[in-house]
This record gives C-alpha cells, sequence and structure tokens, in this order.
C-alpha cells in the first residue's frame, strides 16, 4: 500500500501506466485494446481451467497453481472468477492432505470468486461460492468470518430469479447453504435448503443426488428435537453432519 503523503513522480507514474497499457493489450497511443491480445489471454485461461488435476497429485497441483497465479492477473472479470473458483477448488484439495494453510487460501479465493460473480449479475455462481467460502471459513475455525460471508451466500441466493435453469446447480448451492446453517446449529433453516435441493432434483438421471438430498433431509430433521444439542465449538452435533 502506498503512503498517502507520497507523490508518485511523473516518470514513475507513465512508466507503469504503460506497463499496465501493455499488460491489458492496449495502445499507448490510441488507447485502443487489441483483440487478438485479449482472445489469447482468454484461450490461455480455457486451456488451463481444461488441465485442472483430477486428483490431488501434489506436484501437478502446485505447478497448476504457479501457472494461474501468473495468468489470473491478466484475465478479464469473467475469465478472472472462474480461475479464483478452480483455484480454490485445488487449494481445498491440498488442505485435505496436509497443507492445512491452503484451506485459508482456498475460502479466500472462493469468496473473491463470489464477488465477482455477483458484480457479473451471476447470483448463483456467486452463492454457491460464497457457501463454500463460509464452509472452509468455519472449518478454519474463522467463525466471525464465516457468518459474515455467510449472510452474503443468502444474500446471493435470494436474489436469484424464480425460475433457473441450472436446476442441478441450484441444488448442489441450497445444500451447501444447508450443509452451513447445520454447521452453526440452524436446523431449521438447514432443512429448508436441504428441501429445495430435494425438489430440484427431479430427472431420473439425477437419482444418486436425490438420494443424498434425501439423506440431508432425514439428518437434520433429526437434530431438531429439544434433546438435540449444540456443543460449544461450531460444526458439532450430536448428529450425523450432512453430506455436502
Amino acid at each position: 500500500m502506498k503512503d498517502a503523503g507520497t507523490a508518485t513522480s511523473p516518470t514513475t507514474a507513465s512508466t507503469a501506466s504503460s506497463s499496465e497499457s501493455a499488460r491489458w493489450g492496449l495502445d499507448d497511443a490510441t488507447g485502443a485494446m487489441h483483440l487478438d491480445l485479449a482472445e489469447e489471454v482468454h484461450y490461455r485461461v480455457e486451456a488451463l481451467l481444461g488441465a485442472v488435476p483430477t486428483d490431488r497429485d501434489e506436484s501437478a497441483s502446485v505447478a497448476w497453481l504457479a501457472a494461474a497465479d501468473d495468468l489470473i492477473v491478466d484475465a478479464g472479470d469473467h475469465d478472472r472468477a472462474r480461475m479464483l473458483e478452480m483455484r480454490g477448488i485445488v487449494r481445498a484439495n491440498l488442505s485435505s492432505t496436509h497443507h492445512t494453510a491452503h484451506t485459508r487460501d482456498f475460502h479466500q479465493d472462493a469468496a473473491a470468486a463470489g464477488e465477482l460473480y455477483e458484480r457479473l449479475g451471476e447470483p448463483l455462481a456467486a452463492a454457491t461460492n460464497y457457501a463454500n467460502a463460509a464452509i472452509a471459513a468455519v472449518q478454519a475455525e474463522q467463525i466471525g468470518e464465516a457468518l459474515e460471508i455467510a449472510v452474503r451466500a443468502l444474500v446471493a441466493f435470494s436474489s436469484m430469479p424464480a425460475s433457473v435453469s441450472d436446476t442441478v446447480g441450484e441444488a448442489r448451492m441450497a445444500n451447501m447453504l444447508g450443509v452451513l446453517c447445520y454447521q452453526f446449529f440452524d436446523y431449521e433453516r438447514a432443512l429448508q435448503f436441504h428441501e429445495i435441493a430435494l425438489r430440484c432434483l427431479t430427472a431420473p438421471e439425477e437419482a444418486h443426488r436425490r438420494t443424498a438430498a434425501m439423506h440431508n433431509v432425514v439428518e437434520v430433521a433429526r437434530c431438531r428435537p429439544t434433546s438435540c444439542r449444540p456443543r460449544r465449538r461450531a460444526g458439532r452435533s450430536c448428529c450425523s453432519a450432512p453430506r455436502s
């Protein structure tokens, strides 16, 4: 961060401006964007997203993350959101083995992707990433931040149009919000979200997802009696956890 009392010299400002123009493919004289350069960045993004490590291979994941770090600054908003989302998933895969520090990076990437999707008018993608970020924050025991992000997930969810074409995506996002509410012992709202997920999964080819959603409805419903009291830490209860 720059010191507010420090002036930037014209030469430094000019150099920085030229560098920024070059990075975005702008002509310094005309200000016109070089579409071929923008398209090249987009194609590189597509290639990288198509080469995401499918397993938890550490060396492949680390190499992919390095390439993503180099490319993400040049990508447009939509491509950057997609890369942040996928970078978070790769980091989550690493954190599930022995790199626990990646859990923090995952929820930061997911939250940043949610913000971009929200600005781009994609509430389903925004809510999904916010929910992922909040769940990761709970797992990292950053409860205050998790609550703040959870509110953003709920706001994004409430802004979705009445009819959503991606019913599977809506079901996945509703399920994540259900898991999130469950982790905060809000069983009534968790049940509502899992029931939404269940209603979305009507196609015959979604039978396996419907079975998982039914399991979540049953498990959360079991937690509603007053005899089932939450323990001290978020994410713990006397019931089996719903499946994310």
